[in-house]
């Protein structure tokens, strides 16, 4: 079983605040190359699979970075833990977790994705938020 790789890809010269869902699109290698912005993009793993999310500037001449900060999902009834963990933090940008095997096969879920894009302009950050979703396979 290979690792999944979910890459997201920011337009850093246009993204707002207001609504950062328009700028950013999701692509990874589960799936043809289909790029999907985040309220359509549901990334198909099994349990056990390990997953790493990473982000890029849409514009590779910008010189832009775009990090992932960390991963949540939200307590709630009827929700499973996928991670083991509330919170996955990143390191260098990246997050990287492996998707628990217990009574997470057919679920879909919601998470939280931060993220910070730097500028190489000026050196300027700014953190976003969206929400794609996980589905695990049965």
């Amino acid at each position: 079983m290979a690792n999944v790789k979910i890459i997201l890809i920011v337009d850093t010269e246009e993204i707002t605040k207001k609504n950062p869902e328009k700028y950013c699109v999701f692509v990874d290698n589960t799936r043809n190359p289909a790029i999907l912005p985040p309220e359509e993009y549901i990334t198909r793993i099994d349990a056990g699979q390990i997953i790493e999310w990473s982000g890029v500037a849409r514009n590779p001449g910008s010189c832009d970075c775009v990090s992932i900060d960390s991963i949540s999902i939200e307590k709630r009834s009827g929700n499973v833990d996928l991670f083991g963990t509330p919170v996955l933090i990143g390191s260098a940008g990246v997050i990287q977790a492996t998707i628990l095997a217990h009574e997470t096969e057919g679920r879909e879920e919601s998470y939280t994705l931060r993220f910070t894009v730097i500028k190489n302009q000026d050196g300027s950050t700014e953190s976003y938020r969206i929400d794609p979703k996980l589905g695990v396979n049965n």
